[in-house]
Parts: structure tokens; C-alpha cells; sequence
């Protein structure tokens, strides 16, 4: 027969009781965790920052030119598909406005892209605006259908310039990622 107490106004067991207070050691140590992490990125430098940054980048476009593909070849048939595409691409749009602020703060960014020198930079800028109108658009029916639609298709080949103008942006700064692997 287990031990009973009297805690709290409740009638608890030693075993609950156990239980709870590994629960809350258990909270405590994720507290603790997160703190640790929240600060280890506040001391990270703004280039550390922007090198994880670019880093998710990439890894994100490679999974979202895979899951474009796969969508392509199934004629976006599968739910679970179109899913895991979404959930990737609204991570990758999250990155993506992270790293703006990385370089440009949060105020005056359509100033600083009319004033960008580079003309792959100004044409990303435009196809990532034209491809989230177009993602918007195709997920708005996509949710009503199930089904394909031409303005899905429009988004595919807009989204495919887009990864395409990605890539060679990427390229232009080859240098940035060979100096340092990882963060």
C-alpha cells in the first residue's frame, strides 16, 4: 500500500508527488537551457549571425527545391506533400526576413533595395515578392480544391526563378562560406 499525504490541501501519493517534483526539475533544467541558448546568441557577433543565417539558407532551399520537385512530379496530389512544402517555406521566408534585418535593420528596406547595386539582388527581391503573392494566391484555392490549379503552376515556374536567382545570389558569395564552415 502506497504512503498518503495530506500536501497542499490534496490527498497525494509519495509516487505523485515524485513524480511531480521531477516534472518540475525537468521545467526548471529547460528554463535553464533556453536561457543558455537565448544568451549564447545574444553574444554571438552580427557576422556569426548572419553565417547561421545563410546556413539555414541553404539548407532550407535545398529542401524546398526537393519538395518542389516532388510536387511537380505528383501534381501536388499529396496532402502531406503540399504540407511539409508549406511548413519549409514559411521557415524559409521567416530566414529570409531575418536576414534583411541582419543587413539592413528593420527600417528603409525598400529604399536600400531600389539604391542595391546588384541587379540578381533587386530581381530576388522582386520574384520572392511575386512568389509569396503567387504562394498566397494557390494556397487560398489549394485549400478550397485539393487540387492543382494553373495559378499553382504559375507559382511552381515563379518559385523556380526564384530558387534559380537563390542559387546564383549564393554563388556571388561563395567566399563568405568557405571561410568558416559553421558558426
Amino acid at each position: 500500500m502506497p504512503y498518503i499525504s495530506f500536501e497542499s490541501g490534496a490527498l497525494t501519493s509519495r509516487h505523485s508527488s515524485s513524480r511531480l517534483q521531477s516534472k518540475n526539475c525537468r521545467i526548471r533544467h529547460r528554463r535553464q537551457i533556453n536561457r543558455r541558448n537565448k544568451t549564447q546568441l545574444q553574444a554571438m557577433s552580427k557576422i556569426e549571425k548572419l553565417r547561421l543565417c545563410d546556413w539555414m539558407l541553404v539548407f532550407a532551399t535545398t529542401f524546398i527545391l526537393a519538395s518542389s520537385i516532388q510536387l511537380e512530379a505528383t501534381d501536388s496530389r499529396s496532402i502531406v506533400w503540399a504540407l511539409i512544402h508549406m511548413i519549409i517555406v514559411s521557415l524559409f521566408f521567416a530566414n529570409v526576413v531575418w536576414h534583411l534585418y541582419l543587413h539592413f535593420g528593420w527600417k528603409l528596406w525598400v529604399q536600400r533595395f531600389r539604391k542595391q547595386k546588384s541587379v540578381v539582388t533587386r530581381c530576388l527581391a522582386i520574384f520572392a515578392l511575386l512568389t509569396l503573392i503567387s504562394a498566397l494566391v494557390a494556397l487560398f484555392h489549394w485549400i478550397g480544391t485539393y487540387t492543382h490549379s494553373p495559378i499553382g503552376g504559375i507559382h511552381g515556374k515563379i518559385g523556380f526563378v526564384f530558387i534559380a536567382l537563390a542559387i546564383g545570389h549564393t554563388v556571388k558569395r561563395i567566399k563568405f562560406f568557405k571561410r568558416k564552415a559553421y558558426p
